[in-house]
């Protein structure tokens, strides 16, 4: 199943700027609407900061023969195009997606997140929790980010982890 958490959509019309006339045009309602229906398949990668397809690729060379980009035959467009459906739920197996990001040193920086990544965990990598962490902000409304933050500030990480893992809102 698709898994569209690390979109970004400012990241993503600052990216791709032609993009911005169709919306105000009305032919398209949002980045990610187009990214879904025309970006995706068409090779379109920079969705976030935190996605390099280059290093994606290079650090998952067991992909590169299943994107498009490689061999013209292959079912992914890209290794955008395979994270999105099946590399992000693929948890640290796929962790090597961005030259910003490491997850070793995002796991030891966050030790008290270990018992939430992992197979059985909510999250299935420190990346994945790193993407909630960013992104989720980023969507929810102004009240609902307050009581977030609050909830941080009173009752730990732990406690956040336990209200995603609980809801399931972005997994």
């Amino acid at each position: 199943m698709a898994n569209y958490a690390i979109f970004d959509e400012k990241y993503y019309l600052a990216s791709y700027p032609w993009i911005k006339p169709a919306i105000d045009a009305g032919i398209i309602k949002s980045g990610r609407e187009h990214f879904e229906k025309f970006g995706q398949a068409g090779g379109l990668t920079k969705v976030s900061r935190y996605f390099d397809e280059a290093t994606y690729l290079e650090g998952n060379s067991d992909l590169q023969p299943f994107v498009k980009t490689v061999n013209p035959n292959a079912p992914f467009a890209t290794g955008l195009d395979h994270f999105i459906q099946f590399g992000y739920d693929e948890g640290q197996r796929r962790a090597k997606v961005s030259p910003e990001y490491n997850e070793d040193f995002y796991l030891a920086n966050n030790s008290e997140l270990r018992s939430f990544i992992g197979p059985n965990g909510a999250f299935k990598s420190g990346y994945q929790h790193s993407c909630s962490e960013f992104l989720l902000p980023a969507v929810m409304s102004i009240r609902l980010r307050s009581i977030w933050v609050m909830v941080k500030l009173l009752f730990g990480t732990s406690t956040q982890m336990t209200i995603l893992s609980n809801c399931k809102v972005l997994l």
